[in-house]
């Protein structure tokens, strides 16, 4: 397979030598700990929202939250 070409001359000077230098199987694990990274953050952040959200103790919060967007859309109308 050919170079493939890229057009952000920026990134490429940051990952691309780094990434070069890995062999299939660090690639492959590279992937991996960047993905299983997102999802533990995916679900952190699902996990801060929900805490925020919908927790019985944050009813102030969501209070005001509401009151915010009810002044919001009655400023729209």
């Amino acid at each position: 397979m050919g170079e493939i070409e890229y057009k952000n001359y920026i990134t490429d000077a940051i990952y691309l030598p780094h990434w070069k230098q890995l062999n299939e199987d660090e690639r492959k694990s590279e992937c991996r700990t960047k993905s299983l990274m997102v999802v533990l953050i995916w679900i952190l952040s699902g996990l801060i929202t929900y805490m925020v959200f919908y927790n019985i103790r944050t009813e102030k919060i969501k209070k005001t939250l509401y009151r915010i967007f009810w002044v919001e859309r009655m400023l729209a109308k």
